[in-house]
C-alpha cells in the first residue's frame, strides 16, 4: 500500500466532508480504517489523544515539505489540504476499493466531529481490536484506565454506539 496516497486520500475526503482536517482527525481516521480493513501500513500506540502513529506524522511532514500538502496553523491547530501536486499524485495512485469505501464512510461520520469524540471512539476501537478485549465491562474498564477523564457512562454509551454503527 502506498502510504502517501493513503494520507492524501484521507485529507481529501476529510476536506470534502467539511472537516478542518487537523492532525487528530487524520490520525484517527487512518487508525479506524486500518482496524476495519486489516490493511495496516502504520503502527499505532496509545498517546495523549488516543491511538497515534509517529510514522504517520513523519509521512505527513514529508508530504508538506515535498509540496503535496499545504499546512496552515491557527488558534485551533494545524489544518491540511492537498496542493495541485498532491491532487496529481493522488489521481495517479491506486488505493484498494475497500479501503476507499471505509475511509469515505468514516470521514462522513467523523469529519465534523469534535476531536474528543474521535479520541474516545478510536481508543475504544484500539482496546477492542488491538488489545483483544471482548467483554463490554472489560473494554469500559480498560478505556477508563487509559482515559480517566471519560466517565463510565460516556464510555459505555460510546462503545454501544460504535458496536451498532461499525459495520
Amino acid at each position: 500500500m502506498d502510504r502517501h496516497a493513503l494520507l492524501l486520500y484521507v485529507i481529501k475526503k476529510l476536506n470534502d466532508a467539511g472537516s478542518w482536517t487537523g492532525n487528530t482527525h487524520i490520525q484517527k481516521i487512518v487508525d479506524l480504517a486500518q482496524s476495519k480493513t486489516g490493511v495496516e501500513p502504520y503502527k499505532f500506540v496509545i498517546h495523549h489523544y488516543g491511538p497515534y502513529s509517529f510514522d504517520l506524522r513523519g509521512d505527513l511532514d514529508l508530504l508538506v515539505s515535498g509540496g503535496y500538502v499545504e499546512r496552515k496553523i491557527d488558534e485551533f491547530g494545524y489544518h491540511y489540504k492537498l496542493t495541485e501536486k498532491g491532487e496529481k499524485y493522488l489521481a495517479s495512485s491506486t488505493i484498494d476499493n475497500e479501503v476507499c469505501e471505509v475511509i469515505e464512510k468514516l470521514t462522513k461520520i467523523f469529519g465534523k466531529a469534535p476531536t474528543i469524540v474521535l479520541e474516545l471512539i478510536a481508543t475504544i476501537d484500539y482496546v477492542h481490536n488491538k488489545l483483544g478485549k471482548e467483554d463490554e465491562d472489560e473494554i469500559v474498564s480498560t478505556v477508563r484506565k487509559i482515559k480517566p477523564h471519560f466517565s463510565e457512562e460516556i464510555v459505555r454509551k460510546a462503545l454501544r454506539w460504535w458496536k451498532k454503527n461499525n459495520n
